[in-house]
């Protein structure tokens, strides 16, 4: 019934095109080289279709459904306002109220379960199709149409500009432009940028703008209510954001944490456990870790730590020393987030 999703062209402004530091292994991308494609593995699809679906996804989710043309980065959350699942909605290019969810696959049943709570009568269709389908990123974004449509079967991801395309084909459709790259890759580009999507986000334990869905695109401020909308608000008025999920690099206690951001696939140490508690100079809690590999990942911190440009260290785990940086695409660390 859904077809694959359409193209959506955008230009990508050079002062948000994706930074590249000139220090050996600080970027892992290179602006001379083609843009790579990785089929996501770890994402599944439900399709949600039948008259009112924009209206029943505009009362569960953090962006504007209720006039949706283009695919939207968006939120679902607990009463509380804190945020149980994160998504991308991809209208269907002919047919009214009809969506593909593009959701982390490990989510997509409790993703369905959580909505289904809210369907009571109504006739609408929800149905897990992952496996009907295959989810594909084109990254980084060049500035040329071609890296923001994957082959003309994509779209531009619509969390930021630098992030390049996405699309949704069915299984059985290989995309025109050949894969290239592991997810890995994708997911360590997104660690770079200080992007975190389905998994790397905690479920039902931070805010929305703590997992930066405001950077992203993935919040409407003036749409009407919406479940967990009320401590959202009252967050984005009052203007204090006092912790991110940002980029991190992690060394072993003892050795030097390098003043940049940088791969290094070398290493053979784990990374702290997700959810491990991380303490600042001081002794006291500065965020938790999320996710990572090799020495890089993402950690929930609290802004004045990573200020300071603060090495932490994690709780009751003397072994690694946690370094956060701020992503160049962000706007300016002064002032952000002050109380």
């Amino acid at each position: 019934m859904f077809q694959s999703a359409m193209l959506l062209r955008r230009a990508v402004p050079a002062s948000l095109a994706p930074r590249v530091c000139t220090r050996a292994f600080s970027s892992i991308t290179d602006p001379t080289a083609a843009p790579r494609v990785a089929h996501l593995a770890s994402r599944g699809v439900l399709a949600l279709s039948g008259t009112g679906a924009a209206v029943f996804l505009q009362g569960l989710t953090t962006n504007n459904m209720a006039s949706l043309s283009t695919p939207a980065y968006t939120g679902f959350l607990t009463a509380q306002g804190r945020v149980l699942y994160d998504a991308l909605i991809v209208p269907h290019k002919d047919l009214p109220d009809a969506f593909l969810i593009d959701a982390d696959r490990a989510h997509v049943a409790a993703l369905r379960s959580h909505l289904r709570r809210y369907l009571l009568r109504s006739k609408l269709a929800l149905t897990d199709v992952t496996d009907e389908y295959r989810v594909f990123a084109q990254w980084p974004a060049t500035g040329s149409a071609d890296s923001l449509n994957l082959g003309g079967v994509g779209f531009a991801d619509p969390r930021w500009s630098g992030l390049g395309a996405r699309a949704i084909l069915p299984a059985a459709q290989a995309p025109p432009v050949p894969t290239t790259s592991a997810e890995l890759e994708y997911a360590l580009f997104r660690y770079q940028h200080g992007i975190a999507e389905g998994a790397d986000l905690a479920s039902g334990t931070s805010l929305p703008l703590e997992s930066n869905m405001d950077l992203l695109h993935g919040i409407d401020f003036r749409k009407g209510c919406y479940v967990g909308q009320e401590l959202t608000i009252r967050t984005y008025h009052t203007g204090v954001v006092r912790k991110r999920i940002v980029p991190v690099v992690v060394a072993p206690s003892g050795e030097d944490v390098p003043d940049h951001w940088a791969v290094d696939r070398t290493v053979e140490w784990p990374v702290p456990p997700a959810q491990a508690e991380l303490v600042g100079a001081n002794g006291k809690s500065a965020g938790k870790f999320a996710v990572g590999k090799f020495n890089v990942g993402l950690a929930l911190v609290r802004l004045d730590a990573v200020r300071k440009g603060e090495a932490l260290t994690v709780a009751g785990e003397p072994g690694w020393t946690v370094k956060p940086f701020w992503p160049a695409w962000w706007p300016p660390l002064q002032d952000h987030g002050r109380s």
